[in-house]
Parts: structure tokens; sequence; C-alpha cells
């Protein structure tokens, strides 16, 4: 099998995938990318250095995202119309000559995307997270203090700058541009529960800075131009953030944290540190040094000045699938709280 086939054969995969999770858009431009790689086209001079790397990397995905932020930064008009993030037809074939053409081009926006792993950030997960912070908002009765492990743009820092809403009763301003409304199964969230935060904070190895307009584009980019309610979501949550951006600390996860539990817990503010898709990406001996740092520090903790640990990961046996699960102390019992997925799906409620 020759080069040009071998890399037909994993974008035919990689179509498949796509279609799979949801966007018959980028499955049929990955079918017209494996024809062009077999009869030795751009994709396969842009593509071909690739094979090399693991199938998993997605490099194909961050060349078709950064035609995508091309088209978002209106360097290529003759694609608007055929891109759904744009109000564009989601017509693949139709766009597919036009897309050819930049590919073959090579132009920076791709280059950077193809070096660059695949970063997105999902608001839709503060629809998890709304359960936990109300459940500890409800048993400790204290305002809170956030402190995001891996936070990528920090979205989800602005939990509560988004509107939550079941049965006739919400939490969160009425007007945001972020609305989750009756996302829940098996219950709703303690909509009853004193929901105030004072401080946030978060830290990345590569933030995504919202105050400069680039990065912002970049960050849509990545939401795959047919996924029409996620996209929609992302762009309403990346206004709310930039509004009033928190600047997003450059750093490693486990080092960040010991800086800011070091100095002891505030009294009379609940301290949450919270994470999202992040746990299965760090080495197992930074895994183990977090958790030895939390029951540290949650071993000294008082009514007054309690620590959670909350986390939506993926940690159940069904691929995709997310727990929400807490850990409060004094106390420091792990609870399941509810169940999900990694997008913007309803949220199963595990706990009375």
């Amino acid at each position: 099998m020759g080069a040009g086939e071998d890399l037909a054969r994993r974008l035919r995969a990689l179509s498949d995938e796509c279609a799979e999770i949801g966007s018959p858009f980028y499955a049929r431009l990955c079918e017209l990318m494996a024809e062009d790689a077999a009869t030795g086209g751009p994709t396969f001079d842009v593509l071909g250095p690739t094979l090399e790397l693991p199938f998993d990397d997605y490099h194909a995905i961050r060349m078709l995202d950064g035609v995508h932020w091309i088209v978002l930064e209106g360097g290529a008009p003759e694609l608007e119309s055929h891109y759904a993030s744009l109000g564009g037809d989601s017509d693949a074939d139709a766009a597919w000559p036009h897309l050819r053409r930049i590919i073959a081009g090579r132009p920076q926006h791709v280059i950077d995307h193809m070096a660059h792993p695949i970063q997105t950030n999902e608001p839709a997960r503060s629809a998890a997270f709304v359960v936990g912070l109300l459940e500890i908002a409800a048993r400790t009765g204290l305002p809170i203090r956030l402190l995001e492990l891996g936070s990528s743009a920090g979205l989800n820092l602005h939990v509560d700058r988004y509107r939550f809403e079941a049965d006739g009763r919400g939490v969160g301003p009425e007007g945001s541009g972020v609305r989750f409304v009756d996302h829940w199964l098996g219950g709703v969230p303690r909509f009853d529960a004193p929901f105030e935060v004072v401080a946030r904070a978060g830290c990345d190895l590569a933030p995504v800075d919202l105050r400069d307009p680039t990065e912002r584009t970049r960050l849509l980019s990545y939401i795959w131009p047919d996924e029409g309610n996620r996209f929609e979501l992302n762009r309403a949550a990346v206004e709310i953030a930039s509004a009033d951006p928190v600047v997003i600390d450059r750093a490693p996860v486990d080092d960040w944290l010991d800086e800011q539990l070091a100095p002891g817990l505030p009294d009379g503010v609940a301290t949450v540190v919270f994470h999202s898709l992040v746990w299965l990406y760090l080495p197992p001996e930074t895994q183990a040094r977090i958790r030895a740092r939390l029951e540290e520090v949650g071993a000294a903790t008082t009514d007054r000045a309690p620590l959670a640990w909350l986390r939506y990961e993926q940690e159940s046996d069904h691929k995709g699938a997310c727990d929400l699960r807490l850990t409060l102390w004094p106390g420091g019992e792990d609870e399941l709280l509810a169940t999900g997925s990694h997008h913007n799906t309803p949220i199963t409620i595990t706990t009375g």
C-alpha cells in the first residue's frame, strides 16, 4: 500500500468518526480529502508527513480547524456560504474546491493549527458543575472561591454568569446569553442554595487569552462548523468571559495548586478545586501529588474554611461518559453527584 492510500485509509476512518460524533460536514470533507490524498493531491502534500505520527493527534482535523479560523476571520469569503458557523448551507461538496485551493497554499493559520493540539473549552460542562456548586453552597452556607485546573480559556470559571432553569426555578442572571433550561434528568440542582462566587482563578499549560480577538477566534475555530448549538453556546460564553476576563496562569496544575493552597484556606469562604476532562491527561505521579495535597489540606479544614474537590471526568467504562464527583472537607467522603457526557447533553442527577 502506497503512502497516499495509507493516508486515504486514515482519512476514511476519520470520516466515520466525524459522522458518529455528529458532523456530516467534516465527515464528507474527510472523504473528499481521502480521494485527493490517494491521487497525490495537496491533501497528501500537507498531511503526508503526519503519517508517522499517532492517528489520535488528529492532524487532519487540526488542518480543517485552521481553515475554519480563516473563514471566521473573513479570509475566505468564497467559503462563508457553506460554513454553518456563519449561516452557510453545510454543502461540503460545494465547499471542497475552494478548501482544496486553501490547503494547497499552506496559509499560516493552517500551519499553526497543525502544530498546535486541538484545544476546546466546553461551557456546557457548567450545567454539571452547577449541580455540585449548589450542593456545596447548600451544605456550607458560604460563598465560593473557584480554582480551576486545566482552564483553557476559563469559560467554566464564569459559571455564575450563566442561567440555569428547571421547574419554574433557576439561578444566574436572567438575561445571560448562556442558558440551560430543563437540562437535568432524575432531579434538579439545588436552586434554593445561596450561590455567590467571590473569587476565581485558573491555570493551564497553554492558556487562551480572551483579551486577544485572534485568540477568541482560534478558540471558536475548534468547534466544528455544523455543530450549531454547540458553536452558538461557545460564542455566547466567549462574549461573557471577554467582558470580564480571568487571566489564566500558565503553569503545571500541581505546582499551581500548591501555590494557591499554600497560604491556607480563607475563612468564611468555601474553596472549590474543580476540573473537567483533565485528569486522564495527567501522569500518574501528578495525579498522586494533587490527591495527596488535597487530602493534606482537607484534613485541616473547618466548617468556616471548607475545601471541595469537584471533578467532571471520564471515569466510567462507557466511552464519552463523564461522572461528576464531589469530595468535601471536613469529612472527605467521595460522592457521585451526576453523570453526563463531554458536550452539551442532559445531565443525570444521581443524588436525592
